[in-house]
């Protein structure tokens, strides 16, 4: 009885509320996205923290494949992100896109991509493409593959 009384003070106290977050293992572009996306957290009880709200926030960033989270009390986010690698540049008509391994769309890019060492794909000039976006056209994600 007095366990539950003491977790349901610490998970309502503001001593416990996030004020920073950390990234770890990630661009300084890609943490600062990352930090954007958990910056609605901002606030939230380190105690209560919902893990699905964290996951989710992180699964709209294009650049991460995989990440992870600890709480680094009193008031700090730690968050660890494994970052896509590109592999292709997609080009769409005249756009052009880098693409993962796993075909996720990651951002457009301003140039032509040269330089970057990495091949290129073509897919339908009417195809609907956006950053965050997994390839789905069979072809298009087996060319991605090779």
């Amino acid at each position: 009885m007095v366990g539950a009384g003491a977790y349901l003070l610490v998970r309502s106290t503001p001593v416990f509320a996030v004020r920073g977050i950390e990234v770890r293992g990630a661009s300084p572009e890609v943490a600062r996205q990352v930090r954007a996306a958990l910056d609605p957290l901002l606030g939230a009880n380190l105690v209560g923290l919902d893990g699905r709200r964290v996951r989710g926030a992180l699964a709209d960033v294009p650049d991460v494949a995989a990440s992870s989270y600890d709480r680094g009390f009193p008031s700090t986010l730690r968050v660890w992100v494994v970052p896509e690698r590109p592999v292709a540049v997609l080009r769409r008509g005249a756009e052009r896109w880098l693409v993962s391994t796993r075909g996720r769309v990651l951002r457009p890019l301003d140039g032509a991509g040269r330089g970057l060492g990495l091949g290129r794909v073509w897919m339908p000039a009417d195809a609907p493409l956006a950053a965050g976006d997994t390839l789905t056209d069979p072809h298009v994600r087996g060319a991605v593959r090779a």
